[in-house]
Formats: C-alpha cells, structure tokens, sequence
C-alpha cells in the first residue's frame, strides 16, 4: 500500500491483476474534447452574429454597440445572448467586444434575455430565427 501511494500521478484502477495490465497497455484513452481556442477555427464569427441581429432588428451595426444606461437597447443584449451561445466567447471577451465595463453585465444581459424568452415567444421565435440564418450561412 504504501508503494502504491509514493508513486506519483497514478490513477488507481479498480479490478483483477489480468484487467489493470489490459488498461496500463492500452495507454490514456484518446481525449475528443477540444481546448476553446482550437474550436474558434470552426466558430461561428460574432460579426456574422452582429450583422444578422442588425438585419433582423433594422438597425445599424452601431446601434449594437451603443449601451445607454437606463435605455433598452433589445437588441444589443439579444446580439449579445446570440455570441454567447454560437460563438463560444467568455464573458470577458464579450465585454471587451461589447464595450462594456465589467463582464459580469454581459452576464446579466444574457440572463434577462434567457428570462424574457422564457415568458414570451415571440421573442424567442426571433432569436431562433436569428440562430438559424446564422447557421444556414455556415454550410
């Protein structure tokens, strides 16, 4: 036992002699899960993102960006929801691409979106309209 506890990094593996040899030749399984940055090669980009909520809402691209506290601006925080989930950024990167101060408002932006799909289906009809064009501009 306490060999077993001296050797470094060594995952315990649970079974007869004959079953942990057959997984000690095998080696580590193969990971398929990609580190986030290897997976921005094939993300969708968030100025196609920008481009159709601009496009759908009728605005400028500007008026994406344009944060006026205390006006709501729909459609900054459903670009916002939209980057979030297709374009695989943190929160951090999406404040600095928003422009806004702290990520932790992104956040909060893309919750109430969540929250007022929840309650109304119009909107969420939209933003999966949104989602949708974007996909279809992928293939």
């Amino acid at each position: 036992m306490k060999r077993y506890y001296e050797a470094k990094r060594q995952s315990p593996i649970l079974g007869s002699e004959e079953f942990s040899e057959g997984i000690r030749e095998r080696g580590a399984a193969e990971v398929r899960e990609y580190a986030r940055y290897e997976r921005r090669v094939v993300q969708t980009p968030p100025e196609r993102v920008i481009g159709e909520v601009a496009r759908q809402y009728k605005v400028a691209r500007e008026e994406i960006f344009r944060g006026i506290r205390g006006r709501e601006n729909e459609a900054r925080k459903v670009a916002m929801y939209v980057v979030k989930r297709c374009c695989d950024r943190t929160l951090a990167e999406m404040a600095e691409y928003f422009k806004v101060g702290n990520y932790s408002a992104v956040g909060w932006s893309c919750r109430a979106i969540e929250s007022k799909m929840t309650r109304e289906k119009k909107l969420r009809d939209r933003i999966e309209k949104i989602i949708g064009s974007i996909h279809q501009l992928q293939t």
